[in-house]
């Protein structure tokens, strides 16, 4: 079964790819939603994150403050990775059970994992090939406005990551997600034939 990772700069358009994906009958592992569900069933990680960033990350009812903590540790690179030390092992390890269980489920099937900082991690090495998902920075910039972040919120997440052209540089595969959705699914079409006829 090939393990395969996706990554891509902040709103390189790596969540609707990953959706392609899915519908051609790949098992999806998303490292964002790993995170939410660590943080709904670990309350003792965000006593952690209240005592190091401050309770203000906290809303009233006891859940995240995503906005918050993202103002806090986009501004400062310290923070930034003391809050990855904290997530990484909680998130490779659970990526790493759902990739066991399916294995006993289904030994042929192709296995993607999404993670936006997949190669700075290093955990790209556990991987048996890299997928990079890239687009032209006006694109991406014009998309998060969209969505309702500041430029200086993007700026400050390119950042905290390697640039397209770094995380190109280790990807076996890179799909151009600046042009329109089938354009987009033709690449995903062909890499994903690719990937099964390799008998990883």
């Amino acid at each position: 079964m090939p393990y395969i990772g996706l990554t891509g700069i902040f709103g390189a358009g790596k969540s609707s790819v990953l959706k392609m994906f899915a519908s051609l009958g790949v098992l999806t592992i998303e490292a964002d939603e790993i995170v939410h569900n660590i943080f709904d069933s670990k309350p003792v990680l965000l006593e952690k994150i209240a005592k190091k960033f401050g309770s203000d990350v906290l809303l009233p009812e006891g859940g995240l403050n995503r906005r918050r903590l993202a103002s806090i540790v986009f501004s400062d690179d310290v923070k930034r990775l003391d809050l990855e030390t904290l997530l990484h092992p909680y998130v490779f390890k659970e990526a790493e059970a759902q990739k066991s269980k399916a294995y006993k489920k289904d030994a042929k099937r192709i296995i993607i994992f999404e993670a936006p900082l997949l190669i700075e991690s290093g955990y790209n090495s556990s991987m048996d090939k890299v997928i990079v998902v890239t687009c032209p920075m006006d694109k991406i910039f014009s998309r998060l406005e969209k969505r309702g972040f500041s430029k200086q919120e993007v700026v400050a997440r390119f950042k905290a990551q390697l640039s397209q052209e770094e995380k190109a540089a280790q990807a076996d595969y890179i799909i151009d997600n600046s042009g329109s959705a089938h354009e987009t699914a033709r690449q995903i079409d062909r890499i994903y034939r690719e990937i099964t006829q390799l008998g990883l």
